[in-house]
């Protein structure tokens, strides 16, 4: 025992020293140390994890703010590159994608079965009706705005290869440009560019470390309780100290908006892929009454329903209007699905009945565009 702590304490000592003669040769090399300092900073890209494979049930606040929603597991599966796939995607999982989507929460379609989530559900549909295998993969993430899935087709999408890329963005949008006035600024899960010493970054050496503990440790643990307890209420605003208290000017938001977009159709026509543009299907109107108590009880930014509601009805149609400029396809989601309750459980998102709705339109109006010679 008194060797060990011997060979401890000789141990320290040289530790000591050695770090103390780094530091004393280091200050040899202060005036050759160049006067700039390259300044670090990071795109922030957020993306569901590889390989993923969990189930989520609603929780209990979501179904008291909702109508036609079941109270089950979904199943959530991703592939390789973090994208969700459904059943029959896991027997040819590094299959050339042929279509991608791209959106928020409306587009991932959480609770919905994965079987019938529309973007798969458009895989299984083509594939049915053209006599080939037609693999579609999605990218929607809660939370995302288009000017992330700009980055996203820049670098993950591009490199994947898809054939035809479809956006759906909209309230994610809004949210951000009435918060913030930009796409590029805003909480850290939002922004587009983050600086690596900004206090509370996730991306440092702190947040490195402790998410490989965490994954060694209890991933599977994690993984339960983190989606058990997605959207809570207990969370913390991440819009709060980043509402703008200026006076909203709509058509310089929409400027923002419809350069996202264009953008969009940019990087994939410059890359040889074709663009698709959809509305985003919605029950934004003041005589619903569940969509309007809603908005009461979430609302945090001050801005009255209807002019909410009718910045939202403007964004869908600069869509519109984007499509027709860009000559793409527009697949008009907002006017053939109807703002009900059937289709979707709250303000934007589709229940079931409304994911298999909207594949069949979406699938007709690309087989119609893409795959009428096959």
């Amino acid at each position: 025992m008194k060797n060990l702590k011997k060979y401890l304490l000789i141990i320290t000592i040289n530790l000591v020293i050695l770090l103390l003669l780094i530091k004393i040769v280091d200050l040899f090399f202060e005036e050759e140390t160049p006067d700039f300092q390259l300044y670090e900073r990071e795109l922030v890209l957020t993306e569901h994890p590889s390989n993923a494979d969990y189930s989520v049930t609603p929780p209990d606040f979501r179904m008291e703010q909702a109508q036609n929603l079941e109270q089950k597991p979904y199943r959530f599966r991703t592939d390789a590159h973090g994208l969700i796939i459904g059943p029959s995607d896991t027997s040819n999982i590094d299959a050339p994608i042929d279509v991608l989507f791209f959106g928020g929460s409306t587009t991932e379609c959480f609770f919905v079965e994965e079987d019938k989530r529309f973007p798969y559900l458009v895989g299984e549909k083509l594939s049915s009706e053209t006599g080939n295998k037609i693999v579609v993969r999605n990218a929607g993430l809660m939370g995302k705005h288009s000017m992330k899935s700009n980055f996203d087709l820049m670098i993950r999408g591009i490199r994947l290869n898809p054939d035809i890329v479809v956006l759906m963005h909209n309230i994610n949008d809004l949210v951000q440009l009435l918060y913030v006035d930009s796409y590029y600024d805003g909480p850290l899960n939002r922004r587009i560019v983050t600086d690596q010493k900004e206090p509370g970054n996730a991306n440092g050496i702190l947040y490195t470390t402790a998410f490989y503990i965490k994954e060694w440790l209890f991933p599977n643990i994690y993984k339960i309780m983190s989606a058990r307890f997605q959207g809570t209420e207990g969370r913390a605003d991440e819009w709060e100290g980043w509402r703008d208290s200026s006076e909203i000017d709509i058509e310089a938001l929409k400027k923002q908006f419809a350069t996202s977009m264009s953008t969009f159709v940019s990087i994939a026509r410059a890359n040889g892929i074709e663009p698709v543009l959809m509305t985003q299907f919605n029950r934004m109107y003041m005589d619903d009454e569940l969509i309007v108590s809603n908005y009461y009880i979430n609302a945090k930014h001050g801005i009255p329903p209807e002019d909410f509601f009718e910045y939202y009805h403007i964004f869908n149609q600069l869509i519109r209007e984007t499509a027709e400029k860009e000559d793409v396809l527009l697949i008009d989601l907002a006017t053939l699905i109807p703002s009900t309750s059937e289709y979707m459980y709250d303000a934007v998102h589709l229940n079931t009945t409304g994911s298999v709705k909207a594949a069949d339109i979406i699938s007709d109006s690309i087989k119609n565009r893409f795959y009428n010679s096959l």
